[in-house]
């Protein structure tokens, strides 16, 4: 059940997005911040949240965490929501729906099943280091007790 008010208010969240993200520019080369505001309102807020909870930590670290859902490209709220759905409830039909062409919607789902490669191919074409690609790449991975780093990415996802 929590699961399901986290998802709606997540929603409800994004029909009211008013950050531009101005102040973590200085923090991004010209390449990245074209990604990070390539991105749709939504996720750039979401990434904002997750840079700002990781204050302090690590450079890389903090990049991946503003640009490791700019895979995800322009995926509209109904797209989000069929994607989570089928995620949690039928797995099997998220894999037959997603599709590289076709329909918005069937694209929109693809880039969601992918998007953590190809946030890291982004973020790589646009100059982050290894390290952050790294991360961006295997969010979405479970992380191993030892990478401390991933484990945080990972955590501050869930919660933003």
């Amino acid at each position: 059940m929590i699961a399901v008010a986290h998802r709606a208010r997540q929603f409800l969240d994004a029909l009211h997005v008013r950050e531009d993200g101005g102040e973590a520019r200085p923090f991004l080369t010209p390449a990245q911040w074209a990604l990070f505001v390539g991105q749709v309102p939504r996720d750039r807020k979401h990434a904002l949240v997750c840079w700002r909870a990781l204050a302090g930590e690590d450079e890389s670290l903090r990049l991946a965490a503003l640009l490791h859902d700019v895979g995800k490209g322009d995926v509209q709220p109904q797209e989000r929501v069929l994607y989570v759905l089928l995620k949690a409830a039928a797995p099997w039909a998220l894999a037959r729906l997603a599709a590289p062409g076709g329909a918005h919607w069937r694209r929109a789902l693809n880039a969601l099943v992918h998007h953590a490669e190809g946030s890291a191919a982004a973020a790589r074409q646009a100059g982050a280091p290894a390290a952050a690609v790294r991360l961006i790449r295997r969010h979405h991975e479970r992380a191993a007790a030892e990478d401390r780093a991933l484990r945080l990415l990972q955590r501050t996802d869930d919660r933003a």
